[in-house]
This record gives structure tokens, C-alpha cells and sequence, in this order.
């Protein structure tokens, strides 16, 4: 069970909440071709590029169990940069040199000191968190450099002339997040108006991938902070952190890791429907459709608080796993991970939100404590998600 005092950790975890569902672009027109311009650019002339490059691990760090935290540079000579590592997005974007006061305290991108960047004359504005409660907005220019994850593993995953966003101001809730200087999206979709390549698939399209896939391991570590916290493998499953997968599921989206679920159940509530879900390391809850999260807070006895917006339960009520049913195999959620304990007597956090999708999209996302609870390979290249069990031990 993991303690976190109610305010900071109410004020921490908004920042981050549902920072990366549903990234929604306004420069240009959506590209209604964007799905099938991405997979020509993925899968064309794949096979001339390959190469042998072995897995490229990035391990990040934990941040009270809401935010998971890599190192990557930009530029030659690289400058560096802490990122929140987000699959619900797909846009890398970090602050520029001449970014407003919202981006104090952070590290900015100088462009005059790379020898390899490019400018595209082109700029961007991002909207994170569509269908919640809460939203964030970025916008600047965009630019073209050499990006380098995993700044200080042993083995580095380089992706020249890769396209990213300089950001000149940012939302509250970015810029009261002190942890991180920018993001990096790791979700399939197209970049910014849609024409562009991510990072992420700026490599596979390299062919610097054997395969073109990754895997995401994260850990719990409660209300620690800054503390080793899993590792995103590129190119690869990671067997040392991850079981067996358990199945593959096809991607039902072009722009989102999703899939189908066929219900779920807790203690004496059951629900059993076709949903669509969709996962996110950059979401620290579970976001359910809110006529589910009400029959889910009836269930554990559940309180509301309106200034936090968030469901309390008391510590010592009964625990039940959180199940899901999964082409046709239950995954359960364990209560370490889907509540969480506060420095109020006898009162937990759950862990779950509610989530409008307005008809449109997933209508779940399933969040770090799913994701702490199954490894997820994240297989681009065949369009699926393998599911696997975690191996962290406590």
C-alpha cells in the first residue's frame, strides 16, 4: 500500500492526469489519410534497412507512482533533457530559448549550439486531456535534430533529423511540474499536423530497430520519489522484467495503443460489454466510463470530494482485485496498484477517474496501475499488443 499526504499528492498527480489522452492538433486540418500515410512510411522498404542493433533499453525513473521519467538529448553536441515518458502521445516538445515564464526552472533547447539543427518554419499547438476534467496546452515551433534516448544507458537509440517541438509557453500544470522539462510521446500517430513523423517512428522508419516494437516495464515504489522505476525496451521484449506474453491483441487505432475488452468486474459488480480501451503510461490513474466508476465506488463503498474530484475509500474496507477481461482471459489489477493510501486516517485514494469520450475513441484508458501490473510490448510493426505479467518483486 502506498501513503501519499492528500493535498501534495492530489496537487502532483493532476499535473500529470490524463496529461497524454488524446492529443488533439489545431495547426493544420487533420490529414484523413494520416492512417494510411503512416503505414506506407512505416513498412516501405522496411526489410532493405535492417539491421542488427540488439535491445536499446531506457530505464526512467518514479515519481510517486504518477510519473515515469526518462533522459534523452537532443543535438550535436547533445544538450539533455528529463522527459516524461508518455505512450498516449506522440509528440516530443521541449521548452526554447525564448519561452515565457512558464517554462522557468526548466532546461530550454538552444538551437544556435547544435551543429545539426534545422528549423521547418512550421509551428504547432497541442491539447492534451480531451474528455477529462482537466487539460493542457503547448504551442511554439517545430524543429529538426539529432534525438538520442537513453542519454546514460549503455547502449543508445540515435535518430537523426528527427522532428520536435520548441516550446514558448506552457499550461499551469506543466509548468508547476518541476520533475520534467518536456515531453516525449511515444504513441503511433502522425506528428503535429499529421504529415510528420515521430521520433519513435522516425527510427523505425531508419530501420534502426530489429524489430519494430517496444517494451514498457514499470514499477511501484509508493511515495518515493526519483527512484529507478522500470525501463522502456526498444527493439525488443524485455524477458529479464517481463513473463511470458500472455496473448496479442490487434491495435484497433491508428493513433493510440488500443484494443477491445469484453467487461469488468469487482466484488459484486460485474459489467460485461464490448469496450474500447486504450493504455497510457503518461495517465498515473484508470479513467472507466463514469455510470462504471459510480457502480465501482458503490461497490467499495466509495466517497466523493468534489475539490479534489476524486473517489476516497477507507484503508482498512475490504480489497478486492480489479478485473478485466481481456480476449477472453481475466487480468486483474491488484489493490496496491489501484489504491493508494493518503496521510488521512483510515482514507485511500482510488485510483480510478471518470472519462468522457463524447462517443469518440477509447472510452477507458488503462493507466500505470494497469501497466505496473502487465508488462505491454508494444508491437508496431504487426499492429498488436502483447500482455505479459511483471515480474517486479515486493
Amino acid at each position: 500500500m502506498r501513503t501519499f499526504p492528500v493535498s501534495s499528492y492530489h496537487r502532483s498527480s493532476t499535473m500529470v492526469q490524463f496529461s497524454s489522452i488524446f492529443l488533439i492538433i489545431f495547426f493544420f486540418i487533420p490529414n484523413i489519410q494520416a492512417a494510411i500515410f503512416k503505414q506506407d512510411l512505416i513498412f516501405r522498404s522496411r526489410a532493405q534497412n535492417l539491421k542488427n542493433h540488439a535491445l536499446l533499453p531506457q530505464g526512467v525513473h518514479d515519481f510517486h507512482d504518477s510519473e515515469y521519467i526518462g533522459i534523452i538529448t537532443i543535438g550535436k553536441p547533445y544538450q539533455t533533457f528529463k522527459v516524461a515518458m508518455q505512450t498516449g502521445t506522440s509528440s516530443l516538445w521541449i521548452p526554447a530559448p525564448e519561452a515565457d515564464s512558464s517554462c522557468n526552472g526548466k532546461s530550454h533547447f538552444y538551437p544556435k549550439t547544435s551543429d545539426t539543427f534545422r528549423t521547418t518554419g512550421r509551428d504547432f499547438e497541442l491539447t492534451y486531456g480531451m474528455g477529462t476534467l482537466f487539460q493542457d496546452r503547448v504551442f511554439g515551433y517545430m524543429g529538426q535534430d539529432m534525438v538520442t534516448f537513453g542519454a546514460y544507458e549503455g547502449a543508445q537509440l540515435k535518430i537523426p533529423n528527427s522532428l520536435f517541438g520548441l516550446a514558448l509557453s506552457v499550461t499551469s500544470r506543466f509548468s508547476n511540474d518541476t520533475n520534467i522539462d518536456g515531453i516525449l510521446g511515444l504513441a503511433p500517430a502522425m506528428n503535429y499536423d499529421r504529415i510528420y513523423l515521430s521520433p519513435l517512428l522516425n527510427a523505425i522508419q531508419q530501420g534502426l530497430l530489429d524489430y519494430d516494437l517496444f517494451t514498457v516495464y514499470l514499477e511501484g515504489h509508493g511515495s518515493q520519489k526519483n527512484v529507478p522505476g522500470g525501463r522502456f525496451t526498444f527493439g525488443g521484449i524485455d524477458t529479464d522484467n517481463c513473463g511470458s506474453v500472455i496473448d496479442w491483441l490487434p491495435f484497433v487505432s491508428s493513433v493510440n495503443y488500443g484494443f477491445m475488452i469484453e467487461g469488468v468486474s469487482i466484488g459484486n459488480y460485474t459489467l460485461n460489454r464490448t469496450m474500447q480501451v486504450m493504455t497510457d503510461t503518461g495517465t498515473p490513474f484508470i479513467a472507466a466510463p463514469f455510470y462504471v466508476l459510480n457502480g465501482i465506488g458503490a461497490t467499495l463503498g466509495a466517497r466523493y470530494d468534489n475539490t479534489t474530484k476524486s473517489y476516497y475509500v477507507p484503508c482498512d474496507g475490504e480489497k478486492e482485485n480489479l478485473n478485466f477481461v481481456i480476449g477472453g482471459k481475466t487480468y486483474s489489477v491488484e489493490p496496491r496498484n489501484y489504491i493508494l493510501e493518503t496521510n488521512q486516517a483510515n482514507t485511500c485514494l482510488l485510483a480510478i477517474s471518470g472519462l468522457s469520450g463524447y462517443g469518440m475513441g477509447p472510452t477507458w484508458i488503462l493507466g500505470t496501475p494497469f501497466m505496473r501490473q502487465y508488462c505491454h510490448v508494444h508491437d508496431i510493426g504487426n499492429q498488436k499488443m502483447g500482455l505479459a505479467k511483471s515480474l517486479q518483486k515486493f
